[in-house]
């Protein structure tokens, strides 16, 4: 469904991504794991066309979208769930999943909300509550479930697990696997590398904007290099 060849992204000096690859499979899960500052995010970001390229080549669906701009991304089915929420605070829980599927018919809306619901019970019974009321992992739940309304084909997670508490943590990885249960994709980049790997069928260590190991998550899972990539202690 996706694939990225050599790209490369640079903030003024500094090389973020350096020539990296990876493939997301149609209705698969993977996972890019790394240290803070590694280019996890900056690699979704390029996927959903809010970051400049300084090179290389997105294939999503057979066709390439570099020059694509983010709201044409949305329609075409690549959504993000953008590290720390972000979800409309003076909106209420409807107004948000609302405002997620304005890539679709108001007829459409009820089904959007119901299949919010589904993942998250919690959020119909915040249905009328604003946004920023809600505690970190309700809102967490809400920005999955607005991505959701926009009924993306690959869904890009960042750090969705982040400042959560053990038990939202889980509800996360629920969430994850009913929508994958959906048929839809989903990349997801995360420091919880136990969540990640649990979650996903094939996974990428990041470090300093290479890619340093790649395979199966089962398998990583029990590598000590990821662990001490996940720390930040690579070494050549």
């Amino acid at each position: 469904m996706l694939k990225i060849e050599n790209l490369n992204v640079h903030y003024g000096k500094i090389h973020a991504l350096n020539d990296v690859s990876i493939e997301v499979p149609d209705k698969s899960v993977i996972t890019i794991v790394g240290s803070n500052g590694a280019g996890k995010s900056t690699l979704l970001r390029s996927v959903a066309g809010l970051v400049k390229l300084s090179g290389g080549r997105i294939t999503f669906d057979g066709k390439s979208i570099e020059q694509l701009p983010p709201h044409k991304r949305v329609k075409a089915g690549i959504v993000l769930t953008p590290e720390g929420r972000r979800v409309f605070p003076k909106m209420t829980v409807r107004e948000n999943i609302a405002l997620g599927a304005f890539t679709r018919s108001k007829s459409e809306l009820q089904g959007v909300e119901e299949t919010a619901f589904s993942m998250f019970p919690r959020l119909k019974d915040r249905y009328n509550q604003l946004a920023g009321t809600l505690s970190g992992g309700e809102q967490q739940m809400l920005a999955i479930a607005r991505s959701m309304a926009s009924k993306p084909k690959l869904l890009l997670l960042d750090e969705p697990s982040m400042g959560l508490a053990p038990n939202m943590v889980d509800v996360v990885e629920s969430a994850i696997n009913y929508i994958r249960d959906q048929g839809v994709s989903i990349l997801i980049v995360e420091q919880n590398i136990f969540m990640a790997f649990d979650v996903s069928d094939f996974g990428y260590v990041i470090q300093t904007g290479n890619i340093v190991l790649s395979g199966k998550s089962c398998e990583l899972a029990n590598v000590e290099m990821v662990k001490k990539a996940y720390l930040g202690e690579i070494k050549e």
